[in-house]
């Protein structure tokens, strides 16, 4: 959160913010639960779904505008609001 809100600071009103990121699907994938396993294990992070993201940067200050699936890994496309 700190860091998407110093973006949100530092960006411009008509900026773009992308986030390169794995999307993790709404269900009890048990593949989806590994990896966010993973992820608080070897990072302290973890991974989160489309809503989740969309919370996040609410909170932060963003609209989230699209979510682009590239195989693995997603191009989260927002804009400050």
């Amino acid at each position: 959160m700190r860091i998407l809100k110093n973006c949100r600071r530092a960006i411009h009103s008509d900026g773009t913010l992308l986030l390169a990121e794995t999307v993790l699907s709404p269900s009890t994938d048990p593949a989806s639960a590994l990896m966010d396993m993973l992820m608080m294990v070897l990072t302290n992070g973890r991974e989160r779904t489309e809503s989740e993201f969309r919370s996040l940067l609410q909170e932060a200050g963003f609209s989230m505008v699209q979510v682009i699936r590239a195989g693995g890994v997603s191009i989260i496309e927002s804009r400050p609001v």
